[in-house]
Protein backbone atom coordinates (compact mmCIF):
# COMPACT_ATOMS: atom_id res chain seq x y z
CA UNK A 1 0.00 0.00 0.00
CA UNK A 2 0.94 3.48 -1.13
CA UNK A 3 2.36 5.73 1.52
CA UNK A 4 -0.48 8.60 2.58
CA UNK A 5 0.56 12.23 1.26
CA UNK A 6 1.02 14.63 4.30
CA UNK A 7 -2.81 16.40 3.02
CA UNK A 8 -4.37 13.27 3.57
CA UNK A 9 -3.01 12.38 7.00
CA UNK A 10 -4.53 16.18 7.65
CA UNK A 11 -7.65 15.21 6.47
CA UNK A 12 -7.51 11.87 8.54
CA UNK A 13 -6.70 14.16 11.86
CA UNK A 14 -9.25 16.99 11.28
CA UNK A 15 -12.31 14.38 10.26
CA UNK A 16 -13.44 11.82 11.99
CA UNK A 17 -15.75 9.78 10.75
CA UNK A 18 -19.02 8.83 13.46
CA UNK A 19 -19.51 5.83 11.53
CA UNK A 20 -16.09 4.30 12.51
CA UNK A 21 -15.79 2.07 15.55
CA UNK A 22 -12.61 2.09 15.86
CA UNK A 23 -12.21 5.99 16.54
CA UNK A 24 -14.74 5.89 19.50
CA UNK A 25 -15.31 4.54 22.46
CA UNK A 26 -18.41 3.24 23.27
CA UNK A 27 -18.18 2.03 26.93
CA UNK A 28 -21.12 3.97 28.84
CA UNK A 29 -20.17 6.42 31.41
CA UNK A 30 -21.35 6.98 34.62
CA UNK A 31 -22.13 10.55 36.74
CA UNK A 32 -18.77 9.82 38.08
CA UNK A 33 -16.99 9.16 34.84
CA UNK A 34 -18.39 12.28 33.16
CA UNK A 35 -17.92 14.34 36.33
CA UNK A 36 -13.66 13.01 36.13
CA UNK A 37 -13.58 14.12 32.01
CA UNK A 38 -15.36 17.38 32.14
CA UNK A 39 -12.87 18.01 35.43
CA UNK A 40 -10.10 16.96 33.52
CA UNK A 41 -11.12 18.22 29.98
CA UNK A 42 -11.52 21.78 31.98
CA UNK A 43 -8.51 21.31 33.82
CA UNK A 44 -6.68 21.00 30.41
CA UNK A 45 -8.39 24.31 29.68
CA UNK A 46 -7.35 26.29 32.49
CA UNK A 47 -3.53 24.92 32.25
CA UNK A 48 -3.60 25.98 28.21
CA UNK A 49 -3.39 21.88 27.61
CA UNK A 50 -0.61 21.34 30.27
CA UNK A 51 -2.49 19.56 32.47
CA UNK A 52 -1.92 16.46 31.42
CA UNK A 53 1.40 16.37 32.35
CA UNK A 54 1.04 18.36 35.58
CA UNK A 55 -1.62 15.10 36.51
CA UNK A 56 0.96 12.29 35.16
CA UNK A 57 4.18 14.20 37.15
CA UNK A 58 1.93 14.19 40.57
CA UNK A 59 1.10 10.74 40.13
CA UNK A 60 4.46 9.49 39.37
CA UNK A 61 5.89 11.66 42.32
CA UNK A 62 2.79 9.90 44.23
CA UNK A 63 3.98 6.24 43.14
CA UNK A 64 7.87 6.93 43.22
CA UNK A 65 7.71 7.73 46.74
CA UNK A 66 5.15 5.74 48.14
CA UNK A 67 5.98 1.85 45.68
CA UNK A 68 9.48 3.30 44.83
CA UNK A 69 8.23 3.01 40.68
CA UNK A 70 10.70 4.60 38.64
CA UNK A 71 9.48 8.10 38.16
CA UNK A 72 10.39 8.46 33.92
CA UNK A 73 8.85 4.33 33.51
CA UNK A 74 5.77 6.07 35.74
CA UNK A 75 5.14 9.46 34.03
CA UNK A 76 5.34 7.56 30.28
CA UNK A 77 2.43 5.43 31.71
CA UNK A 78 0.20 7.45 33.45
CA UNK A 79 0.61 10.72 30.84
CA UNK A 80 -0.28 8.03 27.83
CA UNK A 81 -3.09 6.50 29.79
CA UNK A 82 -4.41 10.35 30.83
CA UNK A 83 -4.41 11.64 27.03
CA UNK A 84 -6.09 8.01 25.73
CA UNK A 85 -8.99 8.97 28.32
CA UNK A 86 -8.72 12.99 26.99
CA UNK A 87 -9.27 11.25 23.41
CA UNK A 88 -11.32 8.57 24.69
CA UNK A 89 -13.93 11.32 25.65
CA UNK A 90 -13.35 13.69 22.82
CA UNK A 91 -14.55 10.84 20.21
CA UNK A 92 -17.50 9.62 22.50
CA UNK A 93 -18.52 13.12 23.40
CA UNK A 94 -17.14 16.39 21.59
CA UNK A 95 -19.45 18.56 22.85
CA UNK A 96 -18.67 18.21 26.30
CA UNK A 97 -15.11 17.41 25.59
CA UNK A 98 -14.20 20.58 24.11
CA UNK A 99 -16.75 22.80 24.96
CA UNK A 100 -15.31 21.78 29.02
CA UNK A 101 -11.82 22.49 28.20
CA UNK A 102 -12.44 25.96 25.75
CA UNK A 103 -14.65 26.85 28.96
CA UNK A 104 -11.75 26.35 31.18
CA UNK A 105 -9.64 28.55 28.57
CA UNK A 106 -12.06 31.17 28.75
CA UNK A 107 -12.22 31.07 32.39
CA UNK A 108 -8.70 32.53 32.97
CA UNK A 109 -8.47 34.53 30.25
CA UNK A 110 -9.61 37.83 31.50
CA UNK A 111 -8.87 41.18 31.28
CA UNK A 112 -7.78 42.51 28.16
CA UNK A 113 -7.28 40.33 24.81
CA UNK A 114 -4.83 42.12 22.87
CA UNK A 115 -3.28 40.51 19.89
CA UNK A 116 0.49 40.23 21.46
CA UNK A 117 -1.54 38.01 24.25
CA UNK A 118 -3.40 35.61 22.34
CA UNK A 119 -0.94 34.84 20.17
CA UNK A 120 1.49 33.89 22.99
CA UNK A 121 -1.63 31.85 24.53
CA UNK A 122 -2.30 30.43 21.41
CA UNK A 123 1.63 29.02 21.15
CA UNK A 124 1.24 27.92 24.67
CA UNK A 125 -1.90 26.01 24.02
CA UNK A 126 -0.81 24.60 20.62
CA UNK A 127 2.85 22.96 22.65
CA UNK A 128 0.79 22.24 25.58
CA UNK A 129 -2.18 19.81 23.59
CA UNK A 130 0.58 18.54 21.70
CA UNK A 131 1.66 14.94 22.50
CA UNK A 132 4.90 15.10 21.48
CA UNK A 133 7.99 13.91 23.51
CA UNK A 134 10.05 17.88 25.02
CA UNK A 135 12.84 15.41 25.60
CA UNK A 136 13.42 14.41 21.54
CA UNK A 137 14.51 16.73 18.71
CA UNK A 138 11.18 15.62 16.98
CA UNK A 139 9.07 15.96 19.74
CA UNK A 140 9.99 19.40 20.45
CA UNK A 141 9.77 19.53 16.51
CA UNK A 142 6.33 18.55 16.85
CA UNK A 143 5.29 20.51 19.54
CA UNK A 144 6.50 23.63 17.64
CA UNK A 145 4.74 23.17 14.67
CA UNK A 146 2.01 22.94 16.92
CA UNK A 147 2.38 25.74 18.84
CA UNK A 148 3.63 28.21 15.59
CA UNK A 149 -0.17 27.17 13.75
CA UNK A 150 -2.04 27.14 16.74
CA UNK A 151 -0.50 30.82 17.51
CA UNK A 152 -1.67 31.90 14.18
CA UNK A 153 -4.99 30.21 14.40
CA UNK A 154 -5.61 32.01 17.67
CA UNK A 155 -5.01 35.50 16.02
CA UNK A 156 -7.00 34.60 12.69
CA UNK A 157 -10.10 33.64 15.46
CA UNK A 158 -10.11 36.53 17.36
CA UNK A 159 -9.96 38.81 14.74
CA UNK A 160 -12.83 36.98 12.95
CA UNK A 161 -14.98 37.33 16.19
CA UNK A 162 -18.29 38.95 15.25
CA UNK A 163 -17.70 42.01 17.72
CA UNK A 164 -19.43 44.94 17.68
CA UNK A 165 -17.85 48.03 15.51
CA UNK A 166 -17.22 51.60 17.63
CA UNK A 167 -19.33 53.32 15.47
CA UNK A 168 -22.34 50.89 15.81
CA UNK A 169 -21.70 51.02 19.69
CA UNK A 170 -22.17 55.10 19.27
CA UNK A 171 -25.49 54.36 16.99
CA UNK A 172 -27.03 52.21 19.65
CA UNK A 173 -26.16 54.70 22.90
CA UNK A 174 -28.08 57.12 20.49
CA UNK A 175 -30.88 54.60 20.41
CA UNK A 176 -30.43 52.90 16.85
CA UNK A 177 -31.73 49.66 17.17
CA UNK A 178 -28.88 47.66 14.18
CA UNK A 179 -29.08 43.95 13.06
CA UNK A 180 -26.39 41.90 13.52
CA UNK A 181 -24.43 42.39 10.28
CA UNK A 182 -24.99 46.22 10.40
CA UNK A 183 -23.11 45.99 14.01
CA UNK A 184 -20.63 44.16 12.94
CA UNK A 185 -19.16 44.97 10.05
CA UNK A 186 -18.24 48.04 8.27
CA UNK A 187 -14.75 49.51 9.93
CA UNK A 188 -13.36 47.86 12.22
CA UNK A 189 -15.61 45.09 11.44
CA UNK A 190 -15.00 41.44 11.33
CA UNK A 191 -15.32 39.60 8.58
CA UNK A 192 -17.64 36.93 10.17
CA UNK A 193 -19.71 40.54 10.68
CA UNK A 194 -19.49 40.99 6.27
CA UNK A 195 -20.38 37.83 5.96
CA UNK A 196 -23.40 38.16 7.99
CA UNK A 197 -24.64 41.50 6.74
CA UNK A 198 -23.81 39.72 2.86
CA UNK A 199 -26.35 37.28 3.66
CA UNK A 200 -28.73 39.58 5.30
CA UNK A 201 -28.66 41.70 2.37
CA UNK A 202 -29.14 38.51 0.22
CA UNK A 203 -32.26 37.43 1.98
CA UNK A 204 -33.84 40.54 2.10
CA UNK A 205 -34.98 41.05 -1.26
CA UNK A 206 -36.71 37.18 -0.82
CA UNK A 207 -40.23 37.30 -0.23
CA UNK A 208 -41.83 36.91 2.96
CA UNK A 209 -38.54 35.76 4.63
CA UNK A 210 -36.60 38.94 3.76
CA UNK A 211 -39.93 40.82 4.98
CA UNK A 212 -38.61 41.08 8.44
CA UNK A 213 -34.74 41.79 7.90
CA UNK A 214 -36.22 44.43 5.22
CA UNK A 215 -38.14 46.02 8.63
CA UNK A 216 -35.19 45.98 10.62
CA UNK A 217 -33.04 47.93 8.16
CA UNK A 218 -35.84 50.06 7.58
CA UNK A 219 -36.60 50.64 11.24
CA UNK A 220 -32.91 51.76 11.70
CA UNK A 221 -32.45 54.13 9.45
CA UNK A 222 -35.65 55.68 10.74
CA UNK A 223 -34.17 55.44 14.43
CA UNK A 224 -31.43 57.26 12.88
CA UNK A 225 -33.74 59.95 11.79
CA UNK A 226 -34.89 60.24 15.47
CA UNK A 227 -31.48 59.96 16.95
CA UNK A 228 -30.49 63.04 14.90
CA UNK A 229 -33.22 65.50 15.80
CA UNK A 230 -32.59 64.27 19.12
CA UNK A 231 -29.05 65.89 19.22
CA UNK A 232 -30.01 68.95 17.41
CA UNK A 233 -32.21 69.75 20.58
CA UNK A 234 -29.70 68.52 23.12
CA UNK A 235 -28.65 71.75 23.80
CA UNK A 236 -32.32 72.43 24.86
CA UNK A 237 -32.67 69.71 27.57
CA UNK A 238 -31.40 71.80 30.40
CA UNK A 239 -34.31 74.33 29.77
CA UNK A 240 -36.98 71.56 29.91
CA UNK A 241 -38.00 70.52 26.42
CA UNK A 242 -40.98 67.94 25.60
CA UNK A 243 -38.99 65.27 23.86
CA UNK A 244 -41.61 63.13 24.29
CA UNK A 245 -42.79 64.98 21.50
CA UNK A 246 -40.00 63.51 19.39
CA UNK A 247 -40.72 59.91 20.38
CA UNK A 248 -43.74 59.86 19.47
CA UNK A 249 -43.45 61.43 16.34
CA UNK A 250 -43.06 59.11 12.57
CA UNK A 251 -40.35 59.84 10.98
CA UNK A 252 -40.12 62.04 8.45
CA UNK A 253 -41.98 65.10 7.38
CA UNK A 254 -44.21 64.90 10.82
CA UNK A 255 -40.81 64.80 12.98
CA UNK A 256 -39.51 67.82 11.38
CA UNK A 257 -42.63 69.96 12.44
CA UNK A 258 -42.01 68.29 16.05
CA UNK A 259 -38.52 69.62 16.14
CA UNK A 260 -38.83 72.80 14.84
CA UNK A 261 -41.72 73.88 16.98
CA UNK A 262 -39.73 72.42 19.76
CA UNK A 263 -37.03 74.94 19.04
CA UNK A 264 -39.65 77.86 18.19
CA UNK A 265 -41.59 77.12 21.28
CA UNK A 266 -38.25 77.72 23.19
CA UNK A 267 -37.85 81.10 21.64
CA UNK A 268 -41.22 82.45 22.57
CA UNK A 269 -41.15 81.09 25.62
CA UNK A 270 -38.28 83.13 26.50
CA UNK A 271 -38.83 86.35 24.29
CA UNK A 272 -40.95 88.32 26.82
CA UNK A 273 -38.24 88.18 29.76
CA UNK A 274 -35.96 89.85 26.67
CA UNK A 275 -34.37 93.19 26.83
CA UNK A 276 -34.48 94.95 23.02
CA UNK A 277 -32.81 97.39 21.49
CA UNK A 278 -34.25 100.69 20.41
CA UNK A 279 -33.34 101.80 16.86
CA UNK A 280 -31.16 105.17 18.10
CA UNK A 281 -29.08 102.23 20.45
CA UNK A 282 -28.92 100.36 17.32
CA UNK A 283 -28.39 102.60 14.83
CA UNK A 284 -24.65 103.23 14.78
CA UNK A 285 -23.81 99.36 15.01
CA UNK A 286 -25.98 98.59 11.55
CA UNK A 287 -24.95 101.80 10.11
CA UNK A 288 -21.40 100.71 10.53
CA UNK A 289 -21.82 97.18 9.69
CA UNK A 290 -24.47 98.38 6.37
CA UNK A 291 -22.06 100.63 5.32
CA UNK A 292 -19.16 98.41 5.51
CA UNK A 293 -20.95 95.30 3.56
CA UNK A 294 -21.60 98.04 0.75
CA UNK A 295 -18.28 98.49 0.01
CA UNK A 296 -18.07 94.91 -0.56
CA UNK A 297 -20.63 94.40 -2.74
CA UNK A 298 -20.31 95.22 -6.76
CA UNK A 299 -22.48 98.40 -7.67
CA UNK A 300 -25.65 96.70 -8.90
CA UNK A 301 -26.15 95.12 -5.72
CA UNK A 302 -25.81 98.17 -3.39
CA UNK A 303 -29.09 99.23 -4.22
CA UNK A 304 -30.83 95.98 -3.98
CA UNK A 305 -28.97 95.64 -0.27
CA UNK A 306 -30.39 99.11 1.06
CA UNK A 307 -33.91 98.63 -0.52
CA UNK A 308 -33.98 95.10 1.28
CA UNK A 309 -32.89 96.66 4.83
CA UNK A 310 -35.39 98.96 4.65
CA UNK A 311 -38.16 96.88 3.63
CA UNK A 312 -37.15 93.67 5.89
CA UNK A 313 -35.54 95.41 9.13
CA UNK A 314 -36.05 98.86 9.68
CA UNK A 315 -39.82 98.47 8.77
CA UNK A 316 -39.65 96.37 11.84
CA UNK A 317 -39.46 99.10 14.54
CA UNK A 318 -42.87 101.30 15.65
CA UNK A 319 -43.10 105.06 15.02
CA UNK A 320 -41.60 105.61 17.96
CA UNK A 321 -38.09 103.42 16.91
CA UNK A 322 -38.85 101.25 19.24
CA UNK A 323 -38.43 97.27 18.48
CA UNK A 324 -41.00 94.60 20.23
CA UNK A 325 -40.61 91.34 21.01
CA UNK A 326 -42.31 90.05 17.92
CA UNK A 327 -41.02 92.92 16.04
CA UNK A 328 -36.93 91.32 16.69
CA UNK A 329 -38.15 87.83 15.99
CA UNK A 330 -39.87 89.03 12.22
CA UNK A 331 -36.81 90.93 11.56
CA UNK A 332 -34.85 87.75 12.40
CA UNK A 333 -36.74 85.56 10.33
CA UNK A 334 -36.75 88.42 7.24
CA UNK A 335 -32.72 88.73 7.48
CA UNK A 336 -32.43 85.02 8.02
CA UNK A 337 -34.83 83.97 4.50
CA UNK A 338 -32.81 86.43 3.03
CA UNK A 339 -29.34 85.31 3.98
CA UNK A 340 -30.47 81.36 2.87
CA UNK A 341 -32.12 82.97 -0.70
CA UNK A 342 -29.19 84.49 -1.88
CA UNK A 343 -26.44 82.14 0.23
CA UNK A 344 -27.49 79.57 -1.82
CA UNK A 345 -27.95 81.31 -5.60
CA UNK A 346 -26.07 80.06 -8.22
CA UNK A 347 -24.93 83.76 -8.54
CA UNK A 348 -21.40 85.11 -7.05
CA UNK A 349 -22.64 88.61 -6.41
CA UNK A 350 -25.97 86.91 -5.08
CA UNK A 351 -24.12 84.88 -2.92
CA UNK A 352 -22.20 88.20 -1.91
CA UNK A 353 -24.89 90.30 -0.71
CA UNK A 354 -25.93 86.30 1.09
CA UNK A 355 -23.30 86.79 3.06
CA UNK A 356 -24.29 90.33 3.90
CA UNK A 357 -27.39 89.62 5.02
CA UNK A 358 -25.77 87.06 7.19
CA UNK A 359 -23.38 89.75 9.01
CA UNK A 360 -26.60 91.91 9.87
CA UNK A 361 -28.25 88.86 11.57
CA UNK A 362 -25.22 87.89 13.23
CA UNK A 363 -24.57 91.51 14.50
CA UNK A 364 -28.37 92.03 15.74
CA UNK A 365 -28.13 87.98 17.51
CA UNK A 366 -24.94 89.83 19.16
CA UNK A 367 -26.55 92.68 19.89
CA UNK A 368 -29.74 90.85 21.90
CA UNK A 369 -27.09 88.91 23.92
CA UNK A 370 -25.16 92.04 24.96
CA UNK A 371 -27.93 93.14 26.32
CA UNK A 372 -29.91 90.50 27.97
CA UNK A 373 -26.77 88.84 29.60
CA UNK A 374 -28.79 86.64 31.83
CA UNK A 375 -30.06 84.94 28.68
CA UNK A 376 -27.31 85.03 26.31
CA UNK A 377 -26.34 81.76 26.96
CA UNK A 378 -29.72 80.46 26.42
CA UNK A 379 -30.13 82.57 23.49
CA UNK A 380 -26.48 81.28 22.20
CA UNK A 381 -28.24 77.25 22.63
CA UNK A 382 -31.13 77.85 20.79
CA UNK A 383 -29.24 79.47 17.69
CA UNK A 384 -27.27 76.35 17.79
CA UNK A 385 -29.90 73.76 17.85
CA UNK A 386 -31.52 76.18 15.02
CA UNK A 387 -28.11 76.14 12.76
CA UNK A 388 -28.08 72.44 12.95
CA UNK A 389 -32.18 71.79 12.10
CA UNK A 390 -31.06 73.76 8.55
CA UNK A 391 -29.10 70.30 7.46
CA UNK A 392 -31.56 68.17 8.55
CA UNK A 393 -34.36 70.31 6.75
CA UNK A 394 -32.54 69.68 3.48
CA UNK A 395 -32.19 66.08 4.49
CA UNK A 396 -35.98 65.97 4.54
CA UNK A 397 -36.73 68.04 1.52
CA UNK A 398 -34.65 65.76 -0.32
CA UNK A 399 -36.29 62.32 0.94
CA UNK A 400 -39.72 63.64 -0.51
CA UNK A 401 -40.16 60.41 -2.38
CA UNK A 402 -39.75 58.41 0.98
CA UNK A 403 -42.00 61.01 3.23
CA UNK A 404 -39.35 62.85 4.37
CA UNK A 405 -37.55 59.91 6.04
CA UNK A 406 -34.24 60.29 4.93
CA UNK A 407 -31.11 58.03 4.13
CA UNK A 408 -27.57 58.55 5.82
CA UNK A 409 -26.07 59.42 2.33
CA UNK A 410 -28.59 62.30 2.05
CA UNK A 411 -28.01 63.48 5.44
CA UNK A 412 -24.76 63.51 4.57
CA UNK A 413 -25.29 65.74 1.30
CA UNK A 414 -27.28 68.25 3.76
CA UNK A 415 -24.52 68.53 5.77
CA UNK A 416 -21.51 68.77 3.47
CA UNK A 417 -24.34 71.43 1.27
CA UNK A 418 -24.87 73.31 4.73
CA UNK A 419 -20.96 74.09 5.26
CA UNK A 420 -20.87 77.27 4.95
CA UNK A 421 -16.90 77.35 5.54
CA UNK A 422 -14.02 77.82 3.20
CA UNK A 423 -13.85 75.23 0.92
CA UNK A 424 -15.98 73.68 3.01
CA UNK A 425 -12.96 73.25 5.35
CA UNK A 426 -15.02 72.21 8.40
CA UNK A 427 -16.27 69.40 6.29
CA UNK A 428 -12.75 68.71 5.30
CA UNK A 429 -12.34 68.48 8.88
CA UNK A 430 -14.88 66.36 10.01
CA UNK A 431 -16.11 69.20 12.18
CA UNK A 432 -19.20 70.01 10.10
CA UNK A 433 -22.61 70.44 11.87
CA UNK A 434 -23.61 66.55 12.62
CA UNK A 435 -21.48 65.33 10.41
CA UNK A 436 -20.58 63.09 13.46
CA UNK A 437 -23.89 61.18 13.12
CA UNK A 438 -23.93 61.67 9.54
CA UNK A 439 -20.86 59.45 9.27
CA UNK A 440 -21.88 56.66 11.92
CA UNK A 441 -24.97 56.32 9.75
CA UNK A 442 -22.93 55.25 6.69
CA UNK A 443 -23.52 51.76 7.36
CA UNK A 444 -27.08 51.84 7.53
CA UNK A 445 -27.34 52.51 3.46
CA UNK A 446 -30.66 50.70 2.33
CA UNK A 447 -29.85 50.14 -0.89
CA UNK A 448 -29.00 46.15 -1.91
CA UNK A 449 -25.52 45.69 -2.92
CA UNK A 450 -24.95 43.06 -5.92
CA UNK A 451 -28.78 42.88 -6.36
CA UNK A 452 -29.92 40.62 -9.12
CA UNK A 453 -26.00 39.96 -9.34
CA UNK A 454 -24.06 36.56 -9.27
CA UNK A 455 -23.09 36.84 -5.34
CA UNK A 456 -27.00 37.40 -4.41
CA UNK A 457 -28.17 34.41 -6.30
CA UNK A 458 -24.64 32.02 -5.03
CA UNK A 459 -26.26 32.75 -1.74
CA UNK A 460 -29.56 32.06 -2.12
CA UNK A 461 -28.68 28.82 -3.78
CA UNK A 462 -26.38 27.76 -1.23
CA UNK A 463 -29.26 28.47 1.31
CA UNK A 464 -31.65 26.51 -1.22
CA UNK A 465 -29.92 23.56 -2.43
CA UNK A 466 -30.15 21.86 0.50
CA UNK A 467 -31.60 18.45 -0.58
CA UNK A 468 -35.24 17.33 -0.93
CA UNK A 469 -38.26 19.22 -3.07
CA UNK A 470 -37.98 22.19 -4.13
CA UNK A 471 -39.66 25.39 -3.49
CA UNK A 472 -39.13 28.58 -5.74
CA UNK A 473 -38.06 31.41 -3.49
CA UNK A 474 -36.87 35.09 -4.79
CA UNK A 475 -35.62 33.77 -8.13
CA UNK A 476 -34.17 30.73 -6.62
CA UNK A 477 -34.84 27.17 -6.05
CA UNK A 478 -35.38 26.84 -1.80
CA UNK A 479 -36.25 23.58 0.35
CA UNK A 480 -39.75 24.06 1.89
CA UNK A 481 -38.65 23.14 5.50
CA UNK A 482 -35.48 25.40 4.62
CA UNK A 483 -37.15 28.09 4.28
CA UNK A 484 -40.01 27.91 6.47
CA UNK A 485 -36.93 27.48 9.48
CA UNK A 486 -35.34 30.49 7.88
CA UNK A 487 -38.64 32.33 8.05
CA UNK A 488 -39.40 31.39 11.24
CA UNK A 489 -35.90 32.28 12.47
CA UNK A 490 -35.91 36.19 10.67
CA UNK A 491 -39.50 37.02 11.69
CA UNK A 492 -38.41 36.35 15.22
CA UNK A 493 -34.74 37.03 15.43
CA UNK A 494 -35.13 40.53 13.46
CA UNK A 495 -38.54 41.49 15.22
CA UNK A 496 -38.38 44.64 17.26
CA UNK A 497 -38.46 43.01 20.50
CA UNK A 498 -36.21 40.58 19.57
CA UNK A 499 -33.30 42.18 17.44
CA UNK A 500 -31.45 43.83 19.98
CA UNK A 501 -31.24 40.64 22.01
CA UNK A 502 -30.43 38.61 18.96
CA UNK A 503 -27.40 40.92 18.24
CA UNK A 504 -26.41 41.67 22.30
CA UNK A 505 -26.37 37.88 22.00
CA UNK A 506 -23.64 37.42 19.21
CA UNK A 507 -21.86 40.48 19.92
CA UNK A 508 -21.64 40.83 23.91
CA UNK A 509 -21.87 36.94 24.51
CA UNK A 510 -20.43 34.82 21.54
CA UNK A 511 -17.74 37.08 20.24
CA UNK A 512 -15.82 38.30 23.82
CA UNK A 513 -16.36 34.12 23.96
CA UNK A 514 -14.48 33.66 20.84
CA UNK A 515 -11.90 36.20 21.72
CA UNK A 516 -11.36 34.65 25.14
CA UNK A 517 -11.51 31.26 23.86
CA UNK A 518 -9.32 31.78 20.48
CA UNK A 519 -5.96 30.56 22.15
CA UNK A 520 -7.99 27.25 23.20
CA UNK A 521 -9.35 26.74 19.66
CA UNK A 522 -6.13 27.88 17.74
CA UNK A 523 -4.26 24.96 20.26
CA UNK A 524 -6.46 22.63 19.74
CA UNK A 525 -6.69 22.74 16.15
CA UNK A 526 -3.30 23.57 15.59
CA UNK A 527 -2.51 20.56 17.30
CA UNK A 528 -4.66 18.78 14.90
CA UNK A 529 -3.19 19.72 12.00
CA UNK A 530 0.37 19.75 13.78
CA UNK A 531 -0.66 16.10 13.86
CA UNK A 532 -1.66 15.75 10.50
CA UNK A 533 1.18 17.41 8.82
CA UNK A 534 3.62 14.90 11.24
CA UNK A 535 1.89 11.77 10.51
CA UNK A 536 2.36 11.63 14.31
CA UNK A 537 -1.12 9.85 15.04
Amino acid sequence: MAEKKWYENLADAVYVNKSDNTKTNQKSRSIGDYAIDMTRAGMQGVTRGYSDEMEAGARALYQKFIDGKDFSTAYNEIVKEIRSDIKSFRDSDPVKAYGSEIGGSIAVNRGRQTLPKILKEGFLYGTGTSDGDATTASGLIDRGTSGVIGSTLSGVINKIAPVATQGAKDLIKKGVDLTIGQATSGKGGSPIGSGIKMIEEAIMSAPIIGSPIRSAYKRSVEQLNKASYKQILEPLRKYGIDEKLINKSEAGHELYKSAKGIISNQYEKLLPKLKFPNLKELQSVYDDVILRELDTLPKDAQNKFLKDMDDKFYTNFDIDGVLTGKGFKNAQIELRGLAKEYLTSGSAVERSIGGSYKKVLDALNGTLKSINPKYSKQLEDIDFSFKMLIPLEKATVSASATDGVFSPSQLMNAVKSSDKSLRKGNVASGDALLQDIAGLGQQLKMTLPNSGTATRADIMRSMGGLGGDALAVGGTYMNPLVGGALATGTMLGYSRPFNKYLRSGVTNLIAPAMQRGSPALGGLLGDKISAGIMNRR
